[in-house]
């Protein structure tokens, strides 16, 4: 698979953050051969390490689409409030949150995970900073997505020079 790069973010084939890499060889493990693990299936405990980035969101009907269950504690320092209860479009601008809905509807088609890094781009007021997340979708029943599960660390962003041409 090769890495695709939107005008947002560019999707990694693996995790470039360590932490990041170790939960999602975590839900690597717990799978097993099956497409995803279940909520069952994840122990915080085994993953104290990276709790605090941890995000687990609910698929629920229309208009609400994805609800936060879990909302790290690094990520509620982030955004400045916990998000934990509410769902996606309560926690950001209307544009952002369909474009969020957008990410989570891929993954819960493709039931993979999406690994993503670039600009924070659906917070107005942290255009500098940058993330890094992994999103890992989950299932009740083996089949149908109805978690994502996953993490998302936050540093400055540092856009990618494709190439700088002088002209002659």
């Amino acid at each position: 698979m090769s890495t695709i790069v939107t005008a947002d973010f560019e999707v990694l084939d693996v995790p470039k953050d360590e932490e990041i890499g170790r939960l999602y060889a975590y839900w690597n493990e717990k799978r097993g051969s099956r497409a995803m693990p279940s909520r069952a299936d994840i122990d915080p405990t085994e993953i104290a390490w990276i709790l605090p980035n941890i995000f687990l969101i609910e698929a629920v009907p229309p208009p609400d689409h994805y609800r936060y269950r879990v909302h790290g504690s690094a990520l509620a320092e982030f955004h400045r409030r916990d998000f934990t209860g509410l769902a996606i479009h309560e926690t950001i601008a209307p544009d952002d949150a369909g474009e969020v809905v957008r990410v989570f509807d891929a993954i819960k088609a493709a039931r993979k995970p999406l690994c993503a890094t670039g600009p924070v781009f659906w917070c107005r007021d942290t255009e500098h900073k940058g993330f890094e997340s992994c999103n890992l979708p989950l299932s009740a029943d083996g089949d149908t997505v109805n978690m994502i599960f996953g993490a998302i660390k936050f540093g400055l962003f540092k856009p990618r020079v494709l190439s700088l041409r002088t002209p002659d």
